[in-house]
């Protein structure tokens, strides 16, 4: 009796290894990251979704996760999910990584070209081109030839295709790196290919006739009509028919079954990558259409203005208009919106003149959904002529009462503006003007045509008769207060229009034009709007209209700085010197005490470089001189807010140092006094420039003044002194600011002791802060004991650290754990391992407030100096802590210093530490 052989189900991944999921991992190089990010979604989708393994970057680890679920059919899925991401990592596409996961027989062999021939410099540099070709030629023509994928990075190929592809293809780039030229591997590769060729063809007849032979009493001339539609050429035909006389013979091994035999032919096929084209950029499609003049338009404004011709003949008469179907529009219209969600823009755009051309025009919500697409379009300029011509079109033609929605609108605006294309954003303004409906908020539509047209003379001049036709408008429509306010401009873009008046086109006529708008529309001036107003005063000269904006800012309570910068500003377009002078020598007599400085830097600078350019040097220095003779009769005046360091600082600034000086030699020689204001500007730069004898000739003039320099001229002599590493002047420079009993010396401390530690000078570091430790205006803490201790062990000096260290103690400054790291970390690296000991009954003793760091530095040195009693006790403290201690570092340097230690030695000389050291040997695990 014939018994069944049992047949068993495979496993699933999850009854496999006990249950527990199954993981691997693909590090991710650095180069690779973007790549990853950008085509995630074409990783996840046939890894999850169709190979049923979960995967996940793991951004810690910098490196790609995957592992088995509970419904991952085949556990091999997860090593072909691997190889899979792990080709991409290496540089294959997406398109072709991805035949890893379908076919079984594919592999990726990687070698470096120094495996093949030790190459440098230039000889590398030409293998490497030899490999790849003129755009890729040679490298592309190797992949069709052998249906492989080559990636070449740097020195490394890899090779992705079936086992015999694979070596055919690493034969040919071996012969290029050994400088074999290309003809000569084509013509092996063509060989090559066609014998693959045949062979494969002619394991496919065989087995064609060992599946249809039997079928019929004929199969010799049924064979090649079913196989003739397989094979490329008429040769191969005649193979078919030789292999038909001789079936017998060529099928007699063939036993296995035929669905065996399907399978084996579909192996070792050739793989089912595509074919590359020789150059590795083909040339885009041509988009449906080159939107040039619209048949529904007038001629694009983004064209050129065309030269004067003749009058052309008079046009003949357009065809009228087709009319659609109410089911055509409607499906034309479901069109243009499916292509805009999918980002098809060249098919919306085909919808949307298919709708126009029959004079229809989409509802409002299809109609902002196209503009908005075409102004955000990739092909910015294409997609913004096409979203000016639909809005103009839909602003013209459309029967809607909003036809372009206000959000659409403004974001054609924006886009335009972003673009830089005033002429269209007019334009379509204008069109709005002409269409008779509502205006939408003046935020979508005027606030970037003022950003668009504020440096433009001409364009600016375009928009104030749009502004001003825009504004009439609102006037005369009839609406409710919340409309109108959402319409009408504010008050930020009422005195952008009024500032490019004033500033850009200096028209008085304009401006107060702009002044009755803002009062029709109900918006009211502020600073800001005064402001521009001085200055157009004061380029023009207008002294009259001056006074009464002065007169008015006192009677409104309004504050006169912006006033009096803008008045400046306006003084110096005009080049009147002399009012610039009168202007500032006011604002010094009207200051009060505790006032601001009325001018910022970029007042001063403006002022600087206009009396400079036009060498009013003279000029500058009589003004400062005046501005000082006011400044000694105010009390608490700053040095900062004094008009000659404004002035220098500004001259500084602009890196204007000789000019500065030449200002300082003008007040000199007319006999004034210099104010230190003007001094300490020059001296920073000095000091800033490293001109060590300028700024040691410019101390000694401000002593020989009788002036004490502040604190910002001591900070920068003394930084420069340390960056100069002339430690003794920046030591002098410091007493010296002690004995002047200057309250800010924390910034020169800092600085000192930030340049000593740099420069490896512990000794100078320790002697100056016993010189300040007493003082009560410096802050010392526990941190700066540290880094002179620091610094003792780092070049080895343990007893000027150790002596420190009692200094510290001594004057009653705590130490910390850094103290003790810093301290510990010199014995060692000197091998005093005893003094490390000492330490630690002096750290027990006081109970510091332990951490791992130092308890793991105490315990590797006590086990470096083989004093184990005292090692036990540190873990002891560890364990009582609940500190984690790494034993393995311990064990390796108890390996290192104590491998030939004997215990039976030890027994007889010490006990005690027999005991200890047995005790950290069972804690170490080095009993096993």
């Amino acid at each position: 009796m014939a018994v069944e052989k049992p047949r068993f189900e495979a496993l699933m991944p999850s009854e496999m290894s006990g249950g527990r999921p199954q993981f691997r991992k693909v590090p991710v190089p650095q180069h690779r990251f973007a790549p990853l990010k950008k085509a995630w979604m074409d990783i996840y989708t046939p890894v999850y979704e169709h190979m049923k393994i979960d995967i996940r970057m793991n951004l810690k680890a910098r490196r790609v996760e995957l592992k088995t679920r509970q419904d991952t059919p085949d556990v091999s899925n997860l090593q072909k999910c691997s190889d899979f991401v792990h080709a991409f990592m290496l540089g294959f596409d997406i398109t072709d990584a991805v035949a890893l996961l379908r076919l079984d027989d594919l592999y990726v062999d990687s070698f470096e070209i120094k495996d093949v021939k030790t190459l440098r410099g230039e000889h590398l540099s030409r293998a490497i081109g030899r490999l790849s070709g003129k755009g890729g030629k040679t490298k592309y023509a190797i992949e069709n030839s052998t249906r492989t994928r080559i990636v070449i990075a740097d020195t490394k190929i890899h090779i992705l295709g079936s086992f015999v592809n694979i070596k055919v293809a690493r034969d040919s780039l071996c012969s290029l790196i050994l400088g074999s030229p290309a003809g000569k591997v084509y013509s092996k590769l063509r060989a090559v290919s066609a014998r693959l060729a045949e062979s494969n063809r002619f394991v496919m007849i065989c087995l064609f006739y060992r599946l249809f032979g039997g079928m019929c009493q004929k199969p010799d001339k049924l064979l090649p009509r079913i196989v003739a539609p397989f094979l490329q050429n008429a040769r191969n035909v005649d193979i078919v028919k030789l292999v038909g006389k001789g079936s017998n013979t060529l099928t007699a091994n063939l036993s296995e079954t035929p669905m065996r035999a399907l399978l084996r032919l579909r192996r070792r096929l050739p793989l089912p990558i595509n074919t590359r084209a020789f150059s590795p950029s083909s040339p885009s499609p041509a988009p449906h259409e080159t939107p040039t003049v619209y048949s529904f338009l007038q001629p694009s404004v983004f064209a050129p203005r065309p030269k004067p011709q003749p009058p052309p003949p008079p046009p003949p008469t357009p065809p009228a208009h087709k009319t659609l179907p109410v089911g055509d529009a409607v499906a034309l219209e479901d069109e243009l919106l499916a292509a805009v969600s999918e980002d098809r823009s060249d098919d919306a755009w085909l919808a949307f003149r298919s709708l126009a051309s029959a004079s229809l025009s989409p509802s409002p919500p299809a109609a902002a959904a196209l503009v908005s697409h075409l102004a955000a379009a990739h092909h910015h300029r294409l997609g913004l002529k096409r979203a000016f011509a639909a809005a103009v079109f839909l602003l013209e033609k459309s029967p809607h009462a909003d036809p372009v929605p206000e959000a659409a609108l403004q974001a054609v605006f924006t886009s335009l503006a972003a673009a830089g294309s005033a002429a269209p954003a007019l334009a379509l303004v204008r069109a709005l003007l002409r269409c008779g409906r509502r205006l939408p908020g003046f935020p979508a539509w005027g606030s970037p045509l003022i950003e668009l047209t504020r440096a433009d003379t001409g364009a600016f001049v375009a928009f104030l008769k749009v502004f001003d036709e825009a504004c009439k408008q609102m006037v005369a429509e009839e609406k409710s207060p919340s409309a109108a306010a959402a319409m009408r401009p504010d008050l930020a873009a009422c005195n952008a229009v009024l500032g490019g008046c004033c500033r850009l086109l200096g028209s008085v006529t304009e401006a107060e034009r702009v002044l009755e708008i803002m009062s029709v529309i109900g918006v009211s001036p502020d600073v800001d709007s005064f402001g521009c107003l001085a200055f157009l005063y004061a380029w023009r000269d207008i002294p009259s209209r001056v006074d009464e904006l002065d007169k008015l800012l006192d009677a409104l309570g309004f504050s006169k700085k912006i006033f009096f910068k803008n008045l400046i500003s306006g003084y110096l377009k005009s080049c009147s010197f002399e009012s610039v002078s009168s202007v500032i020598l006011r604002v010094v007599e009207e200051r009060r005490v505790g006032d601001s400085n009325a001018f910022d830097l970029e007042s001063y600078t403006e002022v600087a470089q206009c009396f400079v350019d036009n060498g009013r040097i003279r000029e500058l220095a009589q003004l400062i001189i005046k501005a000082q003779e006011t400044e000694s009769l105010q009390q608490s005046l700053a040095v900062e807010d004094s008009v000659g360091f404004g002035i220098v600082n500004a001259c500084v600034e602009l890196g204007l140092l000789n000019k500065a000086h030449s200002i300082l030699d003008e007040m000199t020689a007319q006999g004034a006094s210099v104010g230190l204001g003007v001094y300490s500007s020059i001296l920073k730069a000095y000091c800033k420039e490293q001109r060590t004898a300028e700024a040691a000739q410019l101390v000694s003039e401000i002593s020989a003044a009788g002036l004490q320099l502040d604190a910002g001229s001591y900070d920068a002599l003394i930084d420069a002194s340390m960056t100069a590493h002339d430690f003794l002047s920046a030591f002098s420079l410091f007493k010296e600011m002690r004995e002047a009993r200057l309250p800010d010396l924390r910034t020169s401390y800092l600085t000192i002791m930030t340049g000593l530690t740099e420069n490896n000078r512990p000794e100078l570091m320790a002697s100056f802060l016993d010189t300040v430790v007493d003082d009560p205006r410096i802050e010392i803490a526990t941190h700066d004991w540290n880094s002179i201790i620091h610094a003792f062990c780092k070049v080895g000096r343990l007893e000027d650290a150790r002596r420190t260290y009692r200094r510290m103690v001594f004057l009653r400054y705590e130490p910390n754990n850094q103290t003790y790291l810093s301290l510990i970390n010199g014995y060692v690296s000197a091998e005093k391992y005893f003094s490390v000991l000492i330490l630690w009954t002096e750290v027990r003793r006081k109970g510091a407030d332990f951490n791992h760091e130092l308890i793991d530095a105490f315990l590797y040195a006590l086990v470096k100096g083989g004093f184990f009693d005292m090692a036990m006790q540190v873990i002891e403290k560890a364990q009582e802590l609940k500190i984690f201690l790494d034993k393995w570092r311990h064990k390796q340097a108890f390996m290192e210093t104590h491998k030939k230690l004997k215990v039976a030695k030890l027994r007889k000389r010490n006990f005690r530490k027999m005991e200890a050291l047995i005790a950290f040997k069972n804690w170490a695990g080095l009993n096993a």
